[in-house]
């Protein structure tokens, strides 16, 4: 009899959710097999929306849910004599039911977005549901994270991608570690006779093989400096650990530093005329490699980068590649200029020597069949080269040529098609947050050295912006166009790029905001958006490689698949809903994996920007600041740990 009193004594427990196996996930089976909750497995903001929703419950009445601090245990009355530890719950929250999910079981919602205290939390759920005669409460298997830092964190695993897809070094880091690929980049047709020119370094595109691109590049360290130049306090505060031996580091900040791996490539693929080289690729697309039947069939390289040793060539030099390479060594120049003077200097010396080529060449009138990295309409890259030496050397001409080419560019029929949106193909959202500040701080000052040397400039100005309709149509309160809950529960999130660009669109205007920060209210939908790519969607799984309880394993990137290991940092299209597929994560399913470095580069300055603009309004609203622990900047084994060796061993 008094066991059977103790036993209802424990049983009543459990039911209150009261004894659970602290700092550890939990041992108590779920109450059905089918019951499923989704939190954002990558952590929230603060201020961030913190809604879990649950499904697989049957029964119609409401769980009940609460938010436990493991850390912080409490203590119960004492029991047949005893004090008994427990963790009390920090905030409870009731369940309200949104729909009904598959197997008719209720789909129920959980809002906790009024907690805003950092920390690391188990969620808890109590079903109404008797199994065996008990009441069995159900967890998540890993704690919820809300960190002021979640950006942070996501920004440094996404700019370590680039170190770990480096051409022409020594990668050692965490689980990748190859030789150097690629060190006698490469041939180049020149008249009559083919010579070697040394083009060794940069990062490969990714995507299905070893190319290493202008365009991309370009984009990719447009995007890096941009967070370099609005954000130097996060940016440059980075510490990326390099591994024992990298060479050149000094006091150049880490991050700045592997920017300087592409910017230098850059400089080795321009000519001696000033104009820039577009590709370097392999001979024949890649056929003179060995390939296994099934990697030929999805067009990937069969042997590691360091194992290649087929022909490569430099090829192609088209307008666009020379405009957005003097844009970002005009960008590098400003970057640079504190922490490395003479890098600063040669940044400039190649963006002027570009300059000068561009002017002799004329605009593009059409698309290419040569390249599938050929834009139809280069207007936006002159624009972006034109904006980026003007912000670099205040010289008069280059703002004169910047507003020429935006006016043409803002007359033009059509002008809003694909450049409506930030990508490879329309980089003028890289220069024209630039604009806008400077158009901004004209009209407060009343400044004439701006808009009164060119009669259009406010009038253009304003076109531009209106052509800009991805940007315009985001603005204000209105939520962005991304599936919201509980429909992408059914499916999954839209495709990660097309996602991050409308996130981008938004936060670009940033710069004209009151005090450069964006409404709270678009902040949240922003990162509502941005949860959903770290894995906020019934599938759980984030397509940023390495962030979240649980990312993409298998990227469709040529690095990653040959060396069978997943690229932290990289990020991956999707589950598509246009082509869905049930191999969401595998390698060769294209359509759902693919992996590029401009949409890499570009979720870095999103995750950056939410960064700042969240920190701001923390700032704003006097909110207190989360503990010590959670800083990025303090040592930490689990971040960025390089693979130990001997110095004499390490280096690029």
């Amino acid at each position: 009899m008094r066991f059977g009193v103790f036993s209802s004594l424990i049983t009543g427990l459990l039911a209150l959710g009261l004894v659970f196996n602290s700092g550890s996930s939990l041992a108590i089976p779920l109450a059905t097999p089918d019951a499923v909750i989704v939190v954002p497995p990558a952590g929230v903001h603060p201020f961030g929306s913190k809604t879990a929703y649950i499904w697989g419950i049957p029964g119609a009445q409401a769980p009940s849910v609460s938010l436990f601090n493991p850390k912080k245990p409490g203590f119960l009355p004492g029991m047949l004599g005893k004090t008994v530890a427990s963790n009390l719950p920090v905030t409870s929250a009731s369940a309200s039911q949104v729909g009904v999910s598959t197997g008719n079981y209720p789909l129920w919602q959980v809002d906790f977005s009024a907690f805003q205290t950092p920390g690391s939390y188990e969620l808890r759920v109590l079903p109404a549901v008797r199994a065996k005669n008990n009441v069995f409460p159900v967890a998540i298997p890993k704690p919820i994270e809300i960190s002021e830092f979640l950006y942070w964190d996501a920004m440094v695993t996404n700019l370590k991608g680039l170190y770990l897809t480096r051409s022409g070094s020594k990668v050692s880091m965490g689980e990748v570690d190859r030789p150097a690929s690629h060190t006698n980049d490469a041939w180049l047709e020149d008249g009559d006779a083919t010579r070697l020119k040394d083009v060794t370094g940069g990062w490969y595109n990714g995507g299905n093989d070893y190319r290493k691109i202008t365009t991309t590049t370009a984009f990719a360290l447009g995007c890096w400096l941009q967070t370099a130049l609005q954000s130097p306090d996060a940016f440059l505060s980075m510490k990326l650990s390099y591994p024992i031996g990298e060479a050149n580091v000094g006091d150049v900040p880490d991050a700045l530093h592997e920017l300087k791996w592409g910017l230098d490539w850059l400089l080795a693929m321009q000519g001696r005329d000033g104009r820039v080289f577009h590709v370097v690729v392999n001979a024949d697309s890649l056929t003179e490699m060995p390939q296994s039947p099934s990697m030929v069939a999805y067009g990937f390289p069969a042997i590691r980068p360091d194992e290649d040793d087929s022909s490569r060539f430099i090829t192609g030099q088209y307008r666009q590649d020379t405009a957005a390479a003097v844009a970002v060594w005009a960008m590098a120049s400003r970057a640079f200029k504190k922490s490395d003077v003479a890098q600063s200097v040669r940044y400039m010396m190649g963006a002027q020597r570009g300059w000068a080529a561009l002017q002799a060449m004329p605009a593009s009138t059409g698309l290419s069949s040569e390249t599938e990295y050929l834009v139809a309409d280069d207007t936006p890259y002159r624009i972006w080269a034109a904006w980026s030496l003007y912000k670099a050397t205040n010289e008069p001409r280059y703002k004169v040529a910047a507003l020429q080419w935006l006016d043409e560019w803002s007359r033009r029929e059509g002008s809003n098609g694909d450049l409506s949106i930030i990508s490879w193909k329309n980089p003028l959202l890289l220069a024209w947050m630039d604009g806008l500040a400077a158009e901004k701080q004209a009209k407060a000052t009343n400044n004439s050295s701006y808009s009164g040397t060119q009669a259009l400039s406010q009038e253009t100005w304003q076109r531009a912006s209106a052509n800009l309709r991805g940007i315009t149509l985001s603005l204000g309160n209105k939520p962005l166009d991304i599936p919201s809950f509980p429909d992408s529960l059914q499916l999954s999130n839209a495709p990660t790029v097309a996602t991050l660009q409308a996130i981008a669109s938004v936060l670009s205007q940033a710069p004209v905001a009151q005090g450069g920060l964006l409404p709270k209210s678009t902040l949240v939908e922003c990162s509502k958006a941005m949860d959903r790519i770290l894995g906020y969607h019934r599938l759980r799984k984030s397509w940023l490689t390495g962030v979240g309880s649980q990312s993409a394993q298998q990227p469709g990137h040529a690095v990653s698949v040959t060396l069978r290991k997943p690229i932290q940092g990289l990020l991956v299209d999707g589950p598509n809903p246009a082509n869905p597929s049930p191999r969401y994560d595998d390698a060769w399913d294209n359509p759902d994996n693919h992996s590029e470095l401009w949409s890499n580069a570009l979720a870095g300055w999103v995750l950056a920007t939410l960064h700042t603009q969240w920190q701001g309004v923390m700032d704003t609203e006097n909110i207190q600041r989360g503990p010590k622990e959670y800083l990025p900047t303090e040592a930490d084994p689990k971040r960025w740990a390089p693979n130990p060796e001997p110095a004499a061993k390490g280096g690029a």
